[in-house]
């Protein structure tokens, strides 16, 4: 049996009443998640506000006092596991993710995730998906080349 969890940080985001302080607790934990992934070689590819899952709140960690609620990454039908070639050393994987936060890296690394998790901390902070209403090709133009002349 898997946890229930109530909701995912798009909704966080989205609700007025969610402290600075809950948001930028929420943001480290995406961080240390990733962090964590990045160390056995897992790149997400995939990583976005809808895909992380905020708990209810539970007992604060590391002798907090009090309760929060905790971020989860979630969704890992697109992640990669990066291994280095044994002739070359170099890591290849195939990936893909959701354009809105898709990084500007030919390759994916996990430097891919880091900027997509740039993008999730804006957002989950302002309460503004990224590049909402634009098409794919201007949002991947406008990533590559921010100061192109673009609708």
């Amino acid at each position: 049996m898997l946890e229930w969890v109530p909701r995912n940080l798009a909704q966080v985001a989205a609700d007025e009443t969610a402290s600075l302080e809950s948001r930028v607790l929420l943001i480290y934990d995406v961080a240390c998640g990733l962090d964590a992934l990045h160390k056995y070689g897992i790149v997400h590819h995939d990583v976005k506000t809808s895909n992380i899952l905020v708990t209810a709140a539970v007992p604060a960690a590391h002798g907090g006092s009090g309760t929060r609620p905790i971020a989860k990454v979630a969704d890992f039908g697109m992640s990669t596991v990066h291994r280095a070639s044994r002739t070359t050393g170099a890591s290849k994987a195939v990936g893909a993710g959701t354009c809105n936060y898709a990084a500007p890296e030919k390759l994916y690394t996990s430097k891919s995730d880091v900027f997509s998790w740039a993008l999730v901390a804006i957002a989950a902070l302002t309460g503004i998906e990224p590049w909402v209403g634009l098409e794919a090709h201007v949002i991947m133009a406008k990533i590559v080349n921010p100061y192109a002349d673009l609708p």
